[in-house]
């Protein structure tokens, strides 16, 4: 009961201590929160989207698989053909199942349509995810046979489209202008594939069509292990089965291979290098916002070493001052942790509200009972880490040298950890500063990069027709030369163009193909492109150059010779020296075309990326019902949107648009994530100059008012103002110095960590350390200046009286 007491007692005491100065205590409770409110919100992120469970069964057993080739560039990863994976399913002996789906867009019909992100699936897929409906069951094979009208719908369509009706399993609605019957609603938070926008779900169409065109490579794979089989097995049984059908098919599947990866890694490859660079700038800001509240400790218990020294003489243990030291530490946590779970809150949503943050589609990101657990860890460790050496200092009072000396004056050990921590906080802060300069100088060279078009006054949206009212490709092809006709006539509009993936997109379609009279690549590569289908306004539409040749025209249709073009980039790499204009090339010795055009090389996959070799073809001889609306006008999209839907009604009063925005707006987008780094980093980076900043101003500021005396007394025999402010700043420098030889070799680790996030910038790159080192020694320099001042206006005199 007595130890309890006082332990209250040393608690009020300890808080009341603080609140006399609680200037200094404001600044410390400050940094702590910003230092953990960022930790915590950075976990609840890296949590949600590395560590959380899948929401399937036994997820970790859980297995995506595709199909790898060689190509110039390298061993590129790719979907997976029906015959392989036919020839997969037969003779493996790892999984359970294996299934496939393909990701499509969907018109939901009703008084107003929607465009619906969504995917096609085999019962295998179904089966092998062992996921149980919020309503409903799942299907049984024979319901969800290919091309069945059935459906399962996502939890968020189901809430949002009906109104969480209870009744929807078991009836019909429209899905591409055909009545599917609802089998299952399916929970919260379900995804096919994982972490994607997908809420709809129908049979896998066209297994059957395909089931012979190994060249096709067009689904995704999942499958479950045995029980029995490791992810190291199964890779090894799909690599012998591989090697098994390049023998039976060299011409096509001699460079094919099989890569295995958990779901539960797949997707996140590059976002991974980024959370935890991230998550690692947070903890580094942590750790300097601890060692300011150590320094403050360690100021506050020196002031009160006559008074810790008295306790210790009247019978205080050393347990009782050290306790009496780490309550102040524990209020400074405590404090803290409270401001720094309001900051975690709401930087939790000011992150998942950025535009260009890397977090995949339906990952939903809250403060929940592990984040908390977070926080308060966090608060504890910050208690003890930034109290332990005060208190373990306060413990060793020697009450006869402290009673005897005045403080005046501060032997060279007291004052070397002080010293110590602010040289460790220039360090620490050093890191930080040299991630945000490389990934800042980074994102300004990739925004620098020609995209090889014209974004500039070009409205996109993208149009998918629903195969029940445009069954042919004659129906597609009527209804887009319509639509392009009559958006031509529309006031302002300069041209319109269409292409079925628009540049700088995250996806689009490749694969291999033939050069009429050419053999086949040495080594077995094989001949791989990039593949675009354009309309002939396109190219104008959006400022691609034309090289050599022709673009498309309107005689070049069904039934007309076929055409191809192809960019500079592809040129080079396959006809080096030739003049390709007149070759042919294709899919298969029956499927030539004739290479009409050469165009500019346009950053289709990514600015960060290297042109590829690219070919177009034009939408009249291969039409496709998904495709993508360019629109080149001085009007703003706001102005130009109500005429473009007014246009497209009358021509089909059912047909909604979808993801409408300038051109402009997608190649920004397309590089969201670099950006999204970069601004992060660089608010981490501030942060943690300022402490750091703060930690030397405090160190100097300390340094000089507990020296007052001796520097009065160095005056008073002969010593200049001068030279005792230059012997200060002196101090100050070589500490920084200290701290930043010790912070760029720390750099250079978390420079290699974000190498695979850099563009045009060497993770070494003496540049970026030199301006980072010196821009960080300028400001904590020009920080000590103002305590460092206080020097001249010591009174000689007034030391020599006291001395």
């Amino acid at each position: 009961m007595k130890s309890s007491s006082s332990l209250v007692q040393d608690l009020r005491f300890a808080l009341s201590h603080l609140l006399a100065k609680p200037g200094s205590a404001l600044v410390a409770v400050l940094s702590l929160g910003l230092g953990i409110g960022a930790n915590t919100a950075l976990f609840s992120v890296v949590d949600a989207v590395l560590f959380a469970p899948l929401p399937y069964r036994e997820p970790d057993r859980l297995v995506r698989v595709w199909e790898t080739f060689a190509h110039p560039g390298g061993v590129g990863t790719g979907s997976v053909s029906v015959p392989n994976l036919r020839d997969w399913q037969a003779q493996n002996r790892s999984f359970e199942a294996l299934g496939a789906w393909s990701p499509e867009s969907f018109q939901l019909g009703g008084e107003e349509p929607l465009q619906i992100e969504g995917a096609s699936l085999t019962h295998e897929l179904i089966a092998s995810l062992g996921v149980k409906p919020a309503l409903g069951s799942l299907p049984a094979a024979g319901a969800f046979e290919p091309g069945a009208p059935v459906a399962l719908l996502g939890h968020g369509l189901w809430q949002r489209r009906f109104g969480g009706d209870p009744g929807i399993v078991g009836r019909k609605v429209e899905i591409d202008g055909v009545g599917h019957q609802v089998l299952a609603v399916m929970p919260a938070g379900f995804a096919v594939p994982a972490r994607s926008e997908a809420e709809l779900w129908v049979p896998l169409r066209g297994l059957e069509r395909l089931a012979d065109e190994r060249g096709i490579h067009w689904l995704g794979v999942i499958g479950r292990l045995r029980p029995e089989a490791t992810l190291a097995t199964a890779r090894e049984d799909m690599e012998a089965i591989a090697r098994r059908i390049a023998e039976l098919d060299p011409s096509e599947q001699g460079d094919r291979g099989v890569r295995l990866l958990p779901v539960a890694q797949a997707g996140l490859q590059s976002l991974r290098p980024t959370l935890l660079a991230l998550w690692a700038a947070v903890g580094l800001v942590l750790l300097i916002a601890c060692g300011n509240v150590t320094h403050l400790l360690l100021a506050r218990s020196a002031d009160r070493e006559r008074e810790l020294a008295v306790r210790a003489a009247l019978g205080a243990s050393r347990w009782r001052l050290i306790r009496l030291v780490l309550a102040g530490s524990f209020w400074l946590a405590l404090a803290g942790g409270l401001l720094g779970l309001g900051i975690g809150a709401w930087a939790v949503d000011q992150l998942t509200a950025l535009p260009g943050n890397p977090l995949p589609p339906g990952t939903s990101v809250a403060l929940d009972g592990r984040a908390l657990a977070v926080c308060a860890g966090l608060c504890l460790l910050v208690a003890v880490v930034s109290g332990l050496a005060p208190a373990l200092r306060a413990g060793k009072t020697d009450v006869q040298a402290t009673m005897k000396n005045g403080l005046g004056t501060v032997s060279p050990g007291k004052d070397r950890l002080r010293s110590l921590l602010v040289a460790a906080e220039i360090a620490l802060a050093l890191v930080v500063l040299v991630g945000a300069t490389l990934l800042g100088k980074s994102f300004l060279r990739l925004a620098a990069v020609d995209p090889g078009f014209e974004p500039d006054g070009v409205l996109s949206f993208r149009l998918s027709l629903p195969a029940a009212r445009y069954p042919d490709e004659a129906a597609s092809t009527a209804f887009y030369e319509r639509l392009v006709s009559r958006l031509e006539a529309l006031p302002g509009v300069a041209s319109v163009g269409l292409i079925s993936h628009l540049p700088c997109y995250e996806w689009g379609a490749n694969g291999g193909f033939q050069i009429e009279g050419q053999a086949e690549e040495a080594g077995g590569t094989q001949r791989f492109a990039e593949f675009r289908v354009t309309s002939p306004g396109y190219f104008g539409t959006v400022g691609v150059p034309l090289l050599s040749g022709r673009t498309f025209a309107s005689t070049d249709r069904s039934g007309a010779p076929a055409v191809v073009m192809i960019n500079r980039t592809f040129a080079e790499r396959y006809f080096s020296g030739v003049v390709p204009l007149g070759r042919r090339i294709g899919w298969a010795p029956d499927r030539f075309m004739t290479i009409v055009g050469v165009v500019g090389d346009v950053r289709s996959t990514g600015l960060e990326r290297e042109p590829q070799a690219e070919l177009y073809l034009p939408v009249t001889q291969e039409p496709w019902r998904g495709m993508s609306v360019v629109i080149r006008s001085p009007q703003p999209l706001s102005a130009l949107l109500p005429a473009v839907r007014q246009a497209i009604a009358e021509v089909d009063p059912s047909q909604p648009i979808f993801e409408a925005a300038p051109l402009s707006r997608v190649l920004a987008n397309s590089i969201g994530r670099q950006r999204f780094s970069a601004t992060l980093f660089s608010l981490f980076a501030l942060v943690a100059l300022a402490m750091s900043v703060a930690g030397v101003f405090g160190m100097v500021a300390y340094h000089v008012a507990r020296r007052r005396d001796e520097i009065g007394l160095r005056l008073a025999l002969g010593a200049t103002r001068g030279d005792v402010m230059r012997g200060v700043l002196g101090r100050t420098a070589v500490l920084v110095g200290a701290g930043s030889v010790v912070g760029v070799a720390a750099a250079f680790a978390l420079a290699r960590l974000l190498a695979s996030q850099l563009y045009g910038v060497e993770p070494g790159d003496p540049g970026v350390f030199a301006v980072s080192a010196a821009l960080l020694g300028t400001v904590a320099l020009t920080a000590a200046w103002a305590p460092a001042r206080r020097t001249l206006e010591v009174d000689p005199a007034r030391a020599l009286r006291q001395a």
